[in-house]
C-alpha cells in the first residue's frame, strides 16, 4: 500500500461514536481528490513516522468552520487510540481489507467456519479494524447461514480468548442472564438479593435496558467504572451486581434479605 506524501493536521473532534473509529476530511482537501475517496470509506491514518495507525471510516465535511482543507479530524474514540497529540502532522490512505473478511465472505456463502476464522475475526474486531457495515455482515452471515454446534463453541472461544477476562477471586460465581423483552420476566430483584444473601458472590447480566428498575423501592447506583473495579463493588455492595458491559452497572447497596 503506498503512503500519501501529503501531511494533514491532526485535529481532535469533540464527537462520541461509540467505539466506532471515525475520521474527518474536508471535500476539497487535495489528498481527498487525488486519492480518490468516498464517504463511508474505510481509511488508515498514519503518524508520518510510520509507528502509529489506526483504520477509520470517513465522513466528508463541506464546511470548513468543521474540518480545515489541510486537516484530518479524529472522533474521541479514534484520537484516543492512535495517541498523538493534537496538531501532529499524520498521512490518510485507503485501508487495507482485514484478512478475516474472507472468513466473511465464505460464511455468507454458507460455508463451515473453522476456530481459526472466528479466532481471526474476533481478533479484528478488537483491534478496531472492522467497520460497523461488515460487524453487520458477520451476524448476518451467522443469522442466514446458520450455525453448526462447532462453531458456537468456537465463537464463544474466540471471544474470551481475545476479550478482557474478569477474575472474580472465587472458587464459585453464581450468574443470571435474561434475554430481554420478554413479558413477565421480573425475577432479577427476587433472583440476585436471595443468593447474595446466602454469601454467593452473584452478578447479573441483562440482555437489554430494564426500565420498571426505578419503579421499585430499591436503593440502586447508576455508575461507570473498569472491570478492575467491579469485583471490589460487587463485595462492598453485598455480593452482588447488575450489568450492562461497557455501559453502566446498577448494584444493590446491601441485600434485601438478611
Amino acid at each position: 500500500m503506498n503512503i500519501p506524501d501529503f501531511h494533514l493536521k491532526l485535529r481532535r473532534v469533540g464527537i462520541d461514536t461509540y467505539k466506532e473509529n471515525v475520521a474527518y476530511l474536508h471535500r476539497d482537501c487535495p489528498i481527498y481528490r487525488a486519492e480518490g475517496f468516498q464517504a463511508l470509506a474505510k481509511v488508515q491514518v498514519n503518524s508520518t513516522a510510520m509507528d502509529q495507525q489506526l483504520l477509520a471510516v470517513l465522513n466528508v465535511v463541506n464546511d470548513g468552520c468543521i474540518m480545515a482543507v489541510d486537516e484530518l479530524g479524529l472522533s474521541e474514540q479514534a484520537f484516543e487510540q492512535l495517541g498523538l497529540a493534537e496538531g501532529e502532522t499524520v498521512c490518510v490512505s485507503h485501508a487495507t481489507p482485514p484478512n478475516s473478511l474472507n472468513a466473511v465472505h465464505r460464511k455468507i456463502a454458507g460455508e463451515h467456519l473453522t476456530a481459526l476464522d472466528f479466532t481471526g475475526i474476533m481478533q479484528d474486531v478488537v483491534d478496531n479494524r472492522y467497520s460497523r457495515m461488515e460487524m453487520s455482515a458477520f451476524l448476518v452471515a451467522c443469522s442466514e447461514s446458520g450455525m453448526e454446534r462447532d462453531e458456537v463453541l468456537y465463537l464463544t472461544q474466540a471471544m474470551v480468548n481475545t476479550g478482557e477476562r474478569l477474575d472474580w477471586g472465587e472458587p464459585l460465581v453464581a450468574d443470571k442472564h435474561c434475554i430481554g423483552g420478554i413479558p413477565g420476566n421480573r425475577t432479577t430483584m427476587l433472583v440476585v438479593p436471595i443468593i447474595a444473601a446466602h454469601g454467593m458472590l452473584f452478578r447479573k447480566h441483562p440482555a437489554g435496558p430494564s426500565p420498571h428498575l426505578p419503579a421499585r423501592p430499591i436503593r440502586w447506583r447508576h455508575l461507570l467504572m473498569s472491570s478492575s473495579a467491579l469485583s471490589a463493588c460487587a463485595r462492598s455492595c453485598g455480593m452482588s451486581v447488575v450489568v450492562w458491559p461497557g455501559v453502566a452497572l446498577h448494584v444493590w447497596h446491601q441485600p434485601m434479605i438478611s
